[in-house]
């Protein structure tokens, strides 16, 4: 167990996954700036209520108690002590406790690496789930909303599903989340796999359908 910095947010952060933040409340630049002295993570939390900035909300804040640590990898200083950072996901955690006698979240957390199936994934598993990937990103190739190109994709299990869950769009945050607090890799795999195959049809349909100039004039009759 050991105490560590807390940025409740309105996203989850995953393993393996970049993600770009603007700090500007007093009590955050504040704890990203002892994380800087001190090259040591802060966790980031999702806000299961309440808002991530001070005083948006009549509601306390309540983070979920599972979460990512947020190793910070870029530091761009602005005015007034405001900072645009990039911070890389690492290790799963829970928190056992949360702390209020600093300005800024913090809690007693411990690592809770994926727990590994009781038998290895199936090849046949991890196939499926990296054809549904690579159907998946062609089809948003195709809608314009990634950048055309082929992408090779890990073999090992973990390194898959964690890549899995960070390049899924336009999935809801409590999905998300339940993606994070997966009991184990075989779990995430089936989870995953589910998600990946309704948002390939949900956008199949969305670009199938005939856009305004396409659609036949009703008869008068």
């Amino acid at each position: 167990m050991f105490e560590l910095p807390l940025f409740p947010l309105n996203l989850v952060l995953f393993p393996m996954q970049s993600l770009a933040l603007h700090v500007f409340e007093e009590r955050y630049k504040l704890m990203i700036q002892h994380c800087i002295d001190t090259d040591s993570p802060f966790g980031v939390v999702l806000l299961e209520q309440g808002a991530a900035e001070e005083g948006r909300s009549r509601v306390e804040a309540k983070p979920r108690n599972i979460g990512c640590t947020a190793h910070i990898s870029q530091v761009q200083k602005l005015a007034d002590g405001r900072m645009n950072i990039i911070v890389v996901g690492r290790e799963r955690f829970k928190v056992l406790e949360f702390k209020h006698d600093k300005p800024y979240f913090e809690g007693l957390v411990e690592h809770i690496p994926l727990s590994p199936t009781a038998q290895p994934i199936p090849a046949t598993t991890i196939d499926g789930l990296n054809r549904c990937v690579t159907r998946y990103l062609q089809v948003l190739q195709k809608a314009g909303r990634v950048q055309p190109g082929k992408r090779k994709l890990p073999g090992d299990p973990l390194t898959l599903a964690s890549l899995a869950a960070v390049l899924l769009h336009d999935v809801a945050v409590s999905q998300r989340q339940s993606l994070l607090e997966a009991e184990d890799l075989g779990v995430l795999f089936e989870d995953l796999r589910s998600l990946y195959r309704r948002e390939i049809v949900l956008l199949d349909a969305m670009l199938s359908e005939p856009q305004d100039d396409q659609i036949a004039p009703f008869s008068p009759n």
